[in-house]
């Protein structure tokens, strides 16, 4: 929904693709692992260099998955205050 209010901002590839991610859920369906790791090895092809090291990674990110997961949630609240308060002050002024 957010991306649809602006729609008219975004690069019109994307304008293109949004009714296909609205429709699909493409940003919901990451809250899954394996689609994060099918979106990876989608770049990854299309990669010219470096595909091996996106593949390699999504491998570490399996091995430390619990201890990532932590970390995120402990860092995350305090991302979302900032980024609050950077909203604010650009709105003020």
């Amino acid at each position: 929904n957010a991306l649809d209010a602006r729609k008219a901002i975004l690069p019109e590839r994307l304008q293109r693709m949004l009714p296909y991610m609205i429709g699909q859920d493409w940003l919901g369906s990451y809250r899954e692992f394996a689609a994060v790791e099918l979106a990876a090895k989608r770049v990854a092809q299309r990669l010219s260099r470096n595909g091996d090291l996106l593949i390699a990674g999504l491998e570490d990110v399996r091995k430390n998955y619990d201890e990532l997961s932590a970390g995120f949630h402990e860092f995350f609240p305090e991302l979302a205050g900032f980024a609050g308060q950077l909203r604010e002050q650009m709105m003020q002024g």
